[in-house]
């Protein structure tokens, strides 16, 4: 790639579309922070809000990184909001209750700029030869910069050390030849002098010397599946101990390990309701003790409220809990049993420890839960039986959820996980607004 082409300026027409985008995102914001939480249905609006948000916050990231894909990205995306829009103002009910709260002239207005803006994006990004000059950077050119050269310079290390190793071998080798030749030499002469005890002896050497070149031989092969796992070459034959592997998970403090976060804790927020649910369920159901009430709105009926406890639960799990559990793993020589047993009890102590957090100060006058009747209570805020539940839920996230997205996030190719961060978190921004930030008589209202 060029450095002219990748300095070109995007131009005042894409700026402005830039801006479109951002305030097509703050008035869904805006919409959000005016919406009581109670009157917003599930329904095709929801639809229109996520593909809305998404296209829009996607867009913007991939004009300012100059894509190659942006055409394609934005004119399929602003296409399904068209539709999805149309839908929506004629079958969602949208247009009846937008006139109930605007007048006509303003209406008619925002229905000009809303449409209109989107089909003249969509022929601009479609047509003009400005954006085909544009944006031609590769699609994985997004990947983190930091990330490239940490890694080469791990690789530049590692390829060091196999250097130097394959040195101390080769060393190891020539040694043990010079034993082999060694005692043939002294077998050769035992055999002159018909000395028996000497030709036993110079055997001895010789066997001696080829173990010495089979050790060596052995080492190098290890060395070189130790080092291609490290340059993420999978080696079938030898299957590690451990997850713990510098080709899988991210390295700390460059863009992909944040994101992965970031999409740990908005995934986990909005799962973990679900699971509260779930609970509630088997008390229902006489599992487990307890007390429900199913006339709570936000439990029963706001399923996509995000529950930020939770998400920062396996933020925890991903940067303390888990390497935790390798640490244990490795100290006890791989026995499982007892780093799971480990592990359980350090889960508990910070399931506990979060659960009477969030307690003491989003449930201080027991508006949301009450244990104060349950046995083995601790100041009503936390009880034995929830404990447990909870931290055999963090445990297998440990030892099985995490792994697998881990995993999985790092075989996606960059600008497919970049995308899917992007996306969530500007719809998972929307369900915050709508569900924990008001705006009341005195100003914002958080909670």
């Amino acid at each position: 790639m060029s450095e002219t082409v990748t300095k070109k300026g995007l131009g005042a027409i894409v700026r402005v579309i830039e801006v479109y985008f951002v305030l097509v995102m703050a008035t869904i914001l805006g919409y959000a922070l005016l919406k009581p939480a109670g009157g917003f249905e599930y329904d095709i609006t929801l639809l229109r809000i996520v593909i809305t948000m998404a296209a829009a916050a996607r867009s913007v990231w991939l004009i300012e990184k100059r894509s190659e894909s942006t055409r394609k990205y934005v004119v399929a995306s602003m296409c399904a909001v068209i539709v999805i829009s149309v839908l929506d103002m004629v079958f969602g009910g949208e247009y009846e209750r937008i006139s109930q709260v605007v007048t006509m002239p303003v209406l008619i207005a925002g229905g000009v700029l809303y449409f209109g803006g989107s089909v003249f994006i969509v022929g601009y990004f479609a047509f003009s030869s400005h954006a085909k000059q544009v944006f031609v950077m590769p699609d994985d050119a997004d990947e983190d910069e930091g990330s490239k050269e940490s890694a080469g310079a791990e690789r530049a290390a590692g390829a060091a050390k196999v250097a130097e190793t394959a040195s101390a071998l080769g060393a190891e080798i020539a040694a043990g030849a010079a034993s082999v030749a060694s005692a043939a030499t002294a077998a050769t002469a035992a055999s002159a002098m018909g000395v028996a005890s000497a030709a036993s002896a110079a055997g001895a050497a010789g066997a001696a010397g080829t173990a010495v070149v089979k050790s060596a031989a052995s080492s190098a092969s290890a060395t070189k599946v130790a080092r291609a796992r490290q340059f993420g070459v999978r080696h079938s034959p030898v299957q590690p101990t451990s997850d713990t592997q510098e080709d899988i998970y991210e390295k700390p403090f460059t863009w992909p390990w944040f994101r992965n976060l970031g999409l740990y804790y908005c995934v986990f927020s909005i799962m973990g309701h679900w699971a509260e649910i779930g609970f509630c369920w088997l008390i229902v159901l006489g599992v487990v003790m307890g007390d429900y009430d199913f006339t709570h709105a936000q439990l029963w009926d706001w399923w996509l409220c995000p529950y930020p406890a939770e998400g920062i639960a396996v933020v925890l799990i991903a940067l303390l809990l888990f390497p935790f559990k390798e640490w244990v793993l490795k100290k006890t020589g791989g026995r499982v049993w007892l780093t799971l047993i480990i592990s359980f009890l350090v889960n508990m102590l910070v399931c506990a420890s979060i659960d009477f957090t969030t307690g003491i100060t989003a449930n201080a006058n027991f508006e949301l839960w009450d244990y104060r009747d349950l046995p083995f209570n601790f100041m009503g805020q936390i009880v034995l039986q929830n404990t447990l539940v909870y931290s055999v839920a963090a445990t297998f996230i440990v030892w099985v959820v995490y792994p697998l997205m881990a995993k999985w996030l790092h075989r996606m190719k960059p600008r497919y996980a970049n995308g899917l961060f992007i996306g969530f978190v500007a719809f998972y921004a929307f369900l915050e607004v709508l569900y924990y930030v008001h705006l009341g008589p005195t100003g914002f209202v958080f909670g």
